[in-house]
């Protein structure tokens, strides 16, 4: 079957055909390409396909919105003819799809090729549609307001959960006009820009045993990683979360413990010492401290 864009969007059951058809013929045609060039190869795929479903869809807009450019430093492979037709064959069809459906179908074939390795190493997963749908319910049944909510996604990926969540803030605010309801969706879960807001502080290790104390940073390099969670704009008590240490149970960690400094001792601060207002206090009133 040939299809061509500019068409005009296809029903959505043909279109689903289409594109588990065409999907089918490139992990077939992929699985040849050498494990090297895998991921650039899945890339390049993936710029045909979103291409093409984003030329469809302005076919059937009034108004027309430039792609994004490539990051400088993604790689693409070169696609053989045959290849770069079925990619866009798919996403042209793609458009005929409800849009977080089409963003799903893409990304999971995205993900089919990749190479196995990487796959597992950045635990490429895209969460089903209707799992973020029911999840989301559940939410709604547990009291959230739509039309208030902040919402937090410490793993966006692709925007499985974000998607979906500024739909119904969107409904929510359905007496609003246009741009009143697009400026409180961005205010609740974007920079001023319009981008969703992404950022990584850095990282610190947890212990193998997970019965076993959380060390926070405390070394010079790691400082690095409490300036810039300090320097971030919002908290996560601005998405409603409390941390708490909880009750310290320290005599579980007692054994642990020694009156002296030695190689790979620490020093042992008490949540006591350190008042309210930050200043650290030596104290040692309570028994056994």
């Amino acid at each position: 079957m040939t299809l061509t864009g500019g068409a005009g969007v296809l029903p959505e059951p043909l279109a689903r055909a289409i594109v588990e058809d065409a999907a089918s013929s490139v992990r077939k045609l992929a699985s040849s390409v050498r494990h090297q060039e895998r991921m650039n190869f899945a890339r390049a795929i993936v710029v045909g396909m979103v291409s093409a479903y984003w030329k469809e869809l302005q076919a059937v807009s009034e108004r027309r919105w430039p792609l994004r450019r490539l990051p400088s430093d993604v790689g693409l492979a070169s696609v053989p003819e045959e290849i770069e037709e079925q990619a866009e064959k798919i996403g042209i069809a793609a458009a005929g799809l409800d849009v977080l459906d089409a963003g799903y179908t893409i990304g999971v074939l995205y993900t089919a090729l990749m190479p196995d390795r990487f796959r597992a190493r950045l635990g490429a997963y895209y969460t089903p549609p209707a799992l973020c749908e029911r999840l989301l319910d559940m939410a709604t049944e547990a009291g959230v307001n739509w039309a208030s909510a902040r919402v937090l996604d410490p793993a966006c990926g692709g925007g499985a959960f974000l998607a979906p969540v500024a739909r119904r803030m969107a409904a929510s605010l359905k007496d609003c006009d246009a741009r009143a309801t697009l400026e409180s969706i961005q205010r609740r879960s974007a920079r001023p820009d319009g981008s969703i807001e992404r950022t990584t502080a850095g990282t610190f290790n947890l212990p193998d045993n997970p019965n076993g104390p959380w060390l926070m940073p405390r070394t010079q390099a790691q400082s690095v990683l409490m300036r810039r969670v300090d320097s971030l704009r919002c908290r996560l008590a601005d998405y409603g979360y409390t941390v708490s240490t909880g009750p310290l149970v320290w005599n579980r960690h007692k054994p642990s413990l020694r009156d002296r400094p030695g190689r790979g001792r620490y020093p042992l601060v008490w949540a006591e010492s350190v008042r309210a207002e930050g200043v650290f206090e030596f104290r040692a009133e309570k028994r056994n401290h």
